[in-house]
């Protein structure tokens, strides 16, 4: 069972017993939108607690589609509010109308919403969706007629006369305009939205042949809109999922290298307090006379350098398969030796030194040629 579904069992579960009372016909062997008009005739002839079981087993029925719910809860919303003057409970119905609501008809449904809050008290919520109910979409003079009565009411309330002066002339210019007259619903009584469905009283309840055709050609048309939105979720879930799955392996990805760096920090400062650091620093200042001799003490570099980056060497070294020569060049690099101080020390040229270094900065993946060499411009 989807979770939509469960909200709706657990919305109408104080109805659910009502739902399944006898009411004088064959409930049993309806459609929903057999059930949908059945309950709208009882529904015009102020007939409320029978149409209120006649909504519930619309909205429980395993075969009404969302847009029959909807209308459902739409009217059982209005016999909560105007009948019944339930308003908390209207508020709920009208909710579950939005969620299964098309979004042409989001703009007055929210405007219906904000005249349930008025007429609950609640002032601010009642202001919020008759706002938002003007800045939806698709809004037409209906949702227009309603919000701007419900705020020239609630500024009126709040003692606020220029705002609700403003909205009072706003709903009288849409009063005006003969394409729309209803009332607000703050003004019916019981009447119905002129929204619902166009319903057939007659009391035979056999369908025509066109009938049949052109409910089967909806139900199709309902069909495929349900498989497109149903894989279009999907795949939308899908890229959710990717995308957190990069986000965790991008986490992943930085923690190993912000651990490779403080690693990589700690050879250094251990090699920084050896007095062979000491010689290679003094080398700097005589650069350019290097190569009149050769460098005697190799093998004291590489075993206090290897000392001091052994743990960092068991990782890099093994991952890409690096020689000693190509370790020393790549740590003595990184400390910012230049290729002639290398390549005296290493007894090699310092143009070696350089081909070295290009082919360890394509053997390494980026993130640790950028932390041994630097990102590159």
């Amino acid at each position: 069972m989807t979770m939509k579904n469960i909200t709706l069992y657990l919305l109408l579960l104080p109805l659910f017993a009502l739902a399944s009372c006898k009411s004088g016909v064959d409930e049993a062997s309806m459609s929903p939108q057999e059930e949908l008009e059945y309950a709208v005739q009882l529904h015009s002839n102020n007939d409320y607690d029978n149409a209120m079981r006649s909504y519930s087993r619309v909205v429980l029925h395993l075969d009404a589609t969302d847009e029959q719910r909807a209308l459902a809860f739409d009217n059982m919303a209005m016999i909560e509010c105007f009948s019944r003057k339930n308003h908390s409970q209207a508020i709920k119905y009208i909710n579950q109308c939005i969620m299964l609501s098309v979004p042409e008809r989001h703009a007055v449904l929210y405007a219906c919403k904000g005249d349930f809050s008025l007429q609950y008290g609640v002032l601010d919520s009642a202001i919020h969706y008759s706002e938002k109910a003007l800045r939806t979409p698709y809004k037409d003079l209906q949702a227009d007629y309603i919000a701007h009565y419900v705020l020239w009411q609630c500024y009126e309330r709040m003692g606020i006369p220029d705002s609700a002066a403003c909205h009072e002339k706003l709903y009288n210019a849409v009063r005006a305009e003969e394409a729309y007259r209803s009332a607000p619903m703050s003004e019916m009584t019981d009447e119905l939205n002129e929204n619902i469905i166009k319903v057939d009283k007659r009391e035979k309840r056999t369908r025509s042949t066109m009938t049949l055709t052109i409910l089967g050609a909806v139900m199709l048309l309902v069909g495929v809109s349900w498989l497109v939105v149903k894989i279009a979720h999907r795949q939308r879930r899908k890229r959710e999922n990717n995308t957190n799955m990069n986000d965790v392996q991008r986490t992943g990805s930085s923690t190993q290298e912000t651990l490779l760096a403080d690693m990589l920090q700690r050879c250094v400062q251990a090699f920084e307090a050896t007095t062979m650091y000491e010689q290679l620093g003094n080398l700097r200042i005589k650069e350019k006379e290097l190569y009149k001799k050769n460098f005697s003490e190799s093998e004291v570099l590489e075993s206090e350098l290897f000392a001091c980056f052994k743990e960092i060497s068991y990782q890099i070294g093994k991952k890409y398969n690096l020689s000693s020569p190509e370790l020393l060049t790549l740590y003595l690099t990184h400390m910012g030796f230049s290729p002639n101080i290398i390549g005296y020390v290493s007894h090699t040229t310092p143009g070696s030194v350089r081909k070295r270094n290009d082919r360890m900065k394509k053997k390494l993946l980026p993130e640790h040629a950028n932390i041994f060499f630097g990102a590159e411009d």
